[in-house]
């Protein structure tokens, strides 16, 4: 499992429950699908990674499509900064 390394929204799923009076708020995040950069010049890897609900002012997005650029192989290959891992593909289209 990798966290993206974007500014972290609070998670998605939210369930109140009373305990002794007080509410308190679950959080759940999503798992979706993901490729990875782990580090310089190694091949990419799908994986699942968790996904945090959206915070106010944020919307959830079902992407349908997404595309890795020339900017994220810049990525993959340590010319942006080498601190991996990175979460590729930034170009995406959904609903």
């Amino acid at each position: 499992m990798v966290r993206p390394k974007a500014h972290a929204a609070p998670p998605k799923s939210a369930a109140w429950r009373a305990i002794s009076g007080s509410i308190t708020l679950l959080r759940m995040g999503h798992r979706v699908s993901g490729v990875v950069a782990k580090g310089k010049g190694s091949p990419v890897e799908l994986t699942t990674v968790l996904v945090p609900d959206p915070g106010p002012g944020e919307a959830l997005v079902k992407i349908q499509a997404y595309g890795v650029c020339h900017t994220d192989l810049h990525y993959r290959e340590g010319g942006i900064n080498d601190d991996f891992p990175f979460l590729l593909g930034h170009e995406a289209a959904g609903v």
